[in-house]
């Protein structure tokens, strides 16, 4: 990476890049982050974004300010990568610290499956999970456990509700990037099955006489 040259004002405030989100994180399948610029003063500033291939740092976008404030790079969602101002202030160059955006992968889908028959209590798992992902398993669409991801096969408790269970994926810290996880499964209780599956019992017909 470029050695980084930072040219701090004797006065007011040092410009600086942020983004919106401030994690700077964005999901596969999503355009990418905002970039906001604080701190400036009424003069030009180049956005900058670091080149891994020629390893130097290459304009990406210009302004100029007639007075001083904060800018949003509204424009359009900016891409994973690595971001920095540029400004010269009485021919003295001058950098902000370089802030990077993140691209993660979305979680993995699995499928939730019952261990047990479908009576309540239910034996809900995954067929695989992920490291560092958390999965919520919800009952007719509202939370009821929350798992850690082992890398492999997951349990979640016992569940004695009735309804519909479903599962999905996300990430606790940063980007959340939540998925739905394959697959789900009804759970009734002994005495709604137990109707569901009487059999039904015809009388003989009358004889005429």
């Amino acid at each position: 990476m470029a050695l980084l040259l930072s040219c701090f004002s004797l006065f007011g405030q040092e410009p600086e890049l942020v983004t919106d989100p401030d994690h700077g994180e964005y999901c596969a399948g999503e355009a990418g982050v905002m970039l906001i610029a604080t701190g400036l003063d009424a003069q030009t500033y180049q956005l900058e974004k670091w080149d891994d291939n020629t390893e130097i740092w290459v304009s990406e976008y210009t302004i100029t300010l007639n007075v001083a404030g904060d800018y949003d790079f509204n424009e359009a969602p900016w891409e994973a990568g690595e971001y920095r101002l540029h400004w010269e202030e009485n021919g003295t160059p001058g950098t902000s610290f370089p802030i990077t955006i993140t691209k993660k992968s979305n979680p993995q889908v699995f499928t939730l499956q019952n261990a047990s028959d479908d009576c309540s209590p239910v034996e809900p798992y995954l067929t695989n999970s992920q490291n560092g992902v958390t999965y919520r398993l919800l009952l007719n669409g509202v939370e009821v456990a929350l798992e850690e991801g082992i890398g492999g096969l997951l349990n979640f408790d016992e569940q004695t509700g009735h309804g519909t269970y479903t599962a999905e994926a996300f990430y606790e810290t940063g980007a959340q990037c939540m998925v739905e996880m394959n697959g789900s499964f009804e759970a009734f209780s002994f005495l709604k099955r137990s109707l569901f599956l009487r059999p039904m019992v015809i009388a003989p017909a009358k004889r005429q006489k």
